[in-house]
């Protein structure tokens, strides 16, 4: 057995928890009846699945902890909160069949279910549904962690009518269908076709990391009017955002998608998308201008030297690019409505592709953004940060890209619990 099947069989383990078949029960606790303790007793048939990510790796998939939530339905006050981990199933003797081993325990009456996979220590503790509403601090390091391994959590809250285990429709009554995505967005970067050599100059070294990364989230996702909102919608604090520098080389354009390499980036939503509050991919590349100028713009050819630079633009648009910044100072003194660029370190020159152009550039939980970089104009940007941070995202200049959703394997099939 691969090791893609073993975690996908892995996967399926929680699914017995977390996913689950299940037909509502009609029949009514009588007005003012004690609750009763009842249990919850799973077996899972490990059914289809949604098209699969052609890069699912076992750390996407694997199920260390599974932690069950269960309110009242009509107080919404926890009424018990289970955690349970792989080892709590079993095979059932048939090919993706499980059954779970421990029963869960809870009350009978009318409930309100949800369910989280994989959650840190850091996770809020929550006493009511609403504490899964409020706000949860926490950094990609957490939501998907090498050893931790990926949170996912409820899409939303399930309503059921739980009985005792004495009554005939417990079988059916008390199996709960809960579907859980992660709550991170995939994101490759793909060269699909840059041309790295201009007249002006070469590019090389073509890397990517994430910017903008929220560190806010509502584990039990805020959808209104088919919108989704997270806690910085209508809000900007710089603090609620980081910026990993952990770069990692831009897919090459006919690299098999299984070995794609890929980076993560919480939810994050804006009422008014902009390039301070929007998670974007930088990439950086380094550029070797074709020759620098003295500061008369008289060129002298530059033999593929990587070297720091700045650039002057003039006020008709000319540019001009300067290995000295004394030569750059003095063009501009030259030429008094031009502007001199801040230092290209080491030749390195960055560009901005945000996530989600068709939705509002969201960055959506359990999404895969597949960033195709199809041209670099010259020189970029001296450094990562936004241009114009309180600029609209209406569109980009300096870098034409394709942004395309592709699936990320969810299991949200139906099962037959019994």
């Amino acid at each position: 057995m691969t090791k893609l099947m073993h975690a996908k069989l892995n996967m399926a383990v929680a699914c017995a928890l977390l996913i689950a078949g299940i037909t509502g029960c009609d029949k009514k606790r009588e007005k003012g009846a004690a609750a009763e303790t009842t249990t919850l007793t799973l077996t899972l048939a490990h059914g289809q699945t949604r098209a699969a990510d052609p890069n699912a790796e076992a750390g996407e998939l694997a199920v260390r902890t599974i932690d069950v939530y269960i309110f009242d339905g009509e107080s919404l006050a926890l009424i018990n909160r289970t955690r349970l981990n792989a080892a709590d199933f079993e095979s059932a003797g048939e090919v993706n069949t499980f059954k779970n081993k421990v029963k869960i325990e809870t009350t009978t009456g009318k409930r309100r279910v949800a369910a989280g996979v994989n959650l840190p220590d850091g996770f809020p503790d929550p006493t009511s549904i609403a504490s899964l509403r409020g706000a949860w601090t926490t950094t990609i390091d957490q939501l998907a962690g090498a050893e931790t391994g990926f949170v996912m959590f409820s899409d939303e809250l399930v309503d059921a009518t739980l009985v005792a285990e004495s009554d005939p429709d417990h079988a059916t009554a008390n199996a709960v269908s809960v579907n859980v995505t992660r709550v991170v967005a995939k994101v490759a970067v793909v060269d699909a076709g840059v041309n790295l050599n201009h007249s002006i100059g070469a590019f090389s070294n073509l890397q990517f990391a994430i910017r903008n990364s929220n560190t806010k989230l509502f584990p039990l996702r805020l959808v209104e009017n088919g919108v989704v909102k997270d806690p910085n919608w209508d809000t900007y604090d710089a603090a609620d955002f980081e910026h990993p520098a952990d770069y990692i080389p831009v897919n090459a354009k006919n690299a098999d998608p299984a070995a794609w390499g890929v980076k993560y980036a919480p939810e994050n939503t804006s009422k008014v998308p902009v390039e301070k509050n929007s998670t974007y991919a930088v990439i950086r590349a380094v550029f070797v201008p074709a020759v620098f100028h003295d500061k008369d713009g008289m060129p002298t050819p530059n033999e593929g030297m990587r070297k720091s630079f700045w650039t002057v633009k003039t006020a008709d648009g000319e540019l001009y690019y300067f290995d000295m910044e004394m030569a750059a100072d003095g063009f501009v003194t030259n030429h008094p409505e031009s502007v001199k660029s801040a230092r290209y370190a080491n030749g390195e020159c960055y560009y901005s592709a945000y996530l989600g152009p068709s939705n509002g550039y969201s960055t959506l939980r359990n999404t895969f953004y597949r960033v195709n970089v199809k041209s670099l104009i010259p020189p970029g940007r001296p450094t990562p940060e936004p241009a114009d941070p309180d600029q609209p995202l209406s569109g980009v200049t300096d870098i034409d890209i394709e942004v395309v959703i592709i699936p990320w394997d969810v299991v949200d099939d139906g099962y037959d619990l019994h």
